[in-house]
């Protein structure tokens, strides 16, 4: 304020205007600043709608017997399929794997809390044996399929052909979220007599999701023999593979065909049952190349996701998925046994971070359903995958040179040093003394 003096020596003391102390922004600029502030926040908004948008991966708890390869075909799944994470626990003892080996497994792994057993999409029960489990874990994998929506699939139709594990197997409560109508296949004259289902494996082409349909001819064109253990679907089970075993008096819809693969609605979820194991060769890609095909969308259909109408071109997809994931193994492998000799891949590495980046962009494409912008992607990254092996192996030839270097210097060096005793013993006989002549007496 300001201090001024008036008639008669008095001051007036004069405050200063509110003009005075805030000046007035322009109304354009006031314009600009509210829309800028729109604008930054849409932006924001979009984003996260962006995000909340994306399709994730299907998360899978996958147990199963220990040995015989189970496990490592269900890692390969989970390595090979985009839209696949999750975890394997071996639960049931074979060869060197112990019980106290899978109680430990188990402790470690398995969801601890039933909030942490619903983060799962899908539970796997590859021929398993349920006394691992407590009766809360049987609960809570119950409830995630019956109450969460959780998808399901069992194999062996009931775990085993023996009754020591298929009797513990009826006996949870979990097994009546499955298809397979368990007592009735346990009470079965073929269970207990030990004879398997076998014929040629038929695949519905009827009415039924596209879950093994579109590669009805050449699935069927390479098992005219096959074998599994019998099943017997509840009502209301959808068929999709049977095994036509004309010798059995059982079958559904008709006697002689026995349900291979079959699914139904329990609950709020879907399961799945199989009546074979995941070692054999259905589920195996070298000897079924649609193997990888039929199970993700097994897992796709049991968590409510969209199957692909072009399953033919989605299976040329993932066949390119898989080589990328050799193709980046091997370029790894080559990366880490030139560091060995001390190679220098730190732009080699930077250069396959780059790759791996572009590749989460085709796996978000895959996931989001766009296959034909995933599969362009992905056709990409596989010429840069050969540029980065071509690097890999300039990389290993520099870092070798030195070895080869040695190498030359000692099959030279002892090939001289052993064509000199050479010339020197038998050409010039430097070390021999001529023999004296004598007079004969």
């Amino acid at each position: 304020m300001r201090l001024r003096p008036q008639a008669g020596g008095s001051l007036k003391i004069r405050h200063p205007s509110c003009s005075t102390l805030w000046p007035k922004w322009p109304r354009t600029q006031h314009l600009v600043t509210i829309l800028l502030a729109f604008f930054i926040f849409s932006q924001i908004a979009l984003l996260g709608d962006t995000r909340a948008q994306q399709t994730s991966a299907v998360k899978l708890l996958c147990a199963s017997k220990a040995g015989e390869g189970r496990m490592e075909v269900i890692r390969g799944w989970i390595i090979s399929e985009p839209s696949f994470r999750g975890v394997i626990i071996p639960a049931r003892t074979y060869g060197a794997v112990s019980t106290e080996q899978i109680w430990k497994m188990i402790r470690i792994y398995f969801p601890r809390t039933y909030q942490e057993m619903k983060t799962y999409d899908f539970i796997l029960l590859a021929s398993v044996d349920m006394q691992f489990f407590t009766d809360k874990q049987v609960q809570w994998m119950y409830y995630a399929i019956a109450k969460s929506g959780s998808g399901g699939m069992n194999t062996r139709s009931v775990q085993s052909c023996s009754t020591s594990w298929s009797a513990t197997w009826m006996n949870s409560i979990i097994s009546e979220a499955f298809p397979n109508d368990v007592p009735a296949v346990l009470n079965s004259r073929y269970y207990s007599t030990g004879v398997d289902a076998a014929g040629a494996l038929k695949v519905d082409d009827g009415d039924v999701p596209p879950i093994v349909k579109p590669y009805k001819n050449e699935i069927e064109d390479r098992f005219h023999s096959y074998s599994g253990l019998i099943t017997i679907p509840r009502p209301g089970s959808k068929i999709y593979t049977w095994i036509r075993c004309l010798s059995m008096s059982i079958g559904h819809p008709s006697p002689g065909y026995i349900p291979h693969l079959f699914s139904w609605k329990y609950g709020n979820g879907t399961t799945f049952t199989a009546m074979d194991m995941v070692f054999q060769d259905f589920w195996k890609e070298d000897r079924n190349p649609f193997s990888l095909d039929v199970i993700p969308n097994v897992v796709w259909y049991s968590t409510g996701r969209k199957l692909p109408e072009d399953a033919m071109m989605v299976h040329e997809l993932r066949n390119v998925f898989r080589l990328f994931q050799m193709g980046k193994t091997c370029v790894g492998g080559m990366f880490e046994f030139s560091e060995s000799f001390g190679a220098n891949t730190k732009e080699a590495y930077a250069r396959l971070s780059q790759v791996e980046r572009d590749k989460s962009h085709a796996d978000q494409l895959y996931l989001d359903g766009h296959f034909q912008q995933s599969y362009t992607a992905m056709s990409n990254l596989l010429k840069q995958g050969n540029n980065l092996e071509t690097l890999a192996l300039k990389i290993k030839n520099k870092a070798l040179v030195w070895i080869y270097f040695i190498e030359w210097l000692v099959v030279s060096g002892s090939m001289l040093v052993f064509g000199s005793l050479l010339w020197q013993l038998m050409i010039r006989r430097g070390l021999y003394r001529e023999a004296k002549t004598t007079r004969f007496r």
